[in-house]
C-alpha cells in the first residue's frame, strides 16, 4: 500500500482546478471538494479569496505577474458582485461619487501620518481603528 500525505486547502478554487489537479498524473490520489450550497458561505469564501488574491498582487514581481494577479482579483470581484446581485452600474455610480467627494488615487498621495489634538473627535476616530491607524506618539 502506498503511503500518502494530505494537504489542507479550505479555500475556494476556480471551477476547473480539481479536474486539472486530478489529470496531471503526478501522484495525486484524491481531491476532496464540496459544493457550497449556502449563499452566505459562498459569499464569505469569495471575500476570503479576494483577500488571498489581493495578497498575491502585493507579491507580484513583474508586470506579467501583476497582470495575472489583477485578473484573478477581477474574477473574484465579478463573482462576488454576481453572488450579491449587485448591478455593475451601481458600483460605477458609487465609484464616481467617491471620486467626486474624496478624489481618486491618481495624485499618488501617500499619507505618512496625521497629528491631532488630544481629546479631539479626530483622535477618538483614529484610536477606535488601531488595525488601520497605528499610534506613533
Amino acid at each position: 500500500m502506498t503511503k500518502t500525505t494530505k494537504f489542507q486547502f479550505n479555500f475556494l478554487v476556480r471551477d476547473s482546478i480539481p479536474t486539472i489537479i486530478n489529470s496531471k498524473n503526478n501522484g495525486v490520489k484524491e481531491v476532496s471538494c464540496e459544493y457550497l450550497h449556502d449563499d452566505e458561505e459562498y459569499i464569505q469564501a469569495l471575500k476570503d479569496k479576494l483577500v488571498e488574491e489581493s495578497s498575491e498582487v502585493l507579491k507580484s514581481k513583474n508586470k506579467k505577474e501583476l497582470i495575472e494577479e489583477i485578473a484573478d482579483v477581477y474574477e473574484v470581484l465579478e463573482n462576488l458582485t454576481e453572488a450579491n446581485k449587485i448591478d455593475l452600474k451601481k458600483i460605477k455610480q458609487f465609484q464616481q461619487s467617491k471620486n467626486k467627494t474624496n478624489g481618486s488615487f491618481k495624485d499618488r498621495n501617500f499619507m505618512k501620518y496625521v497629528e491631532v489634538e488630544k481629546g479631539s473627535e479626530a483622535e477618538k476616530y483614529y484610536l477606535s481603528r488601531p488595525e488601520k491607524f497605528k499610534k506613533i506618539k
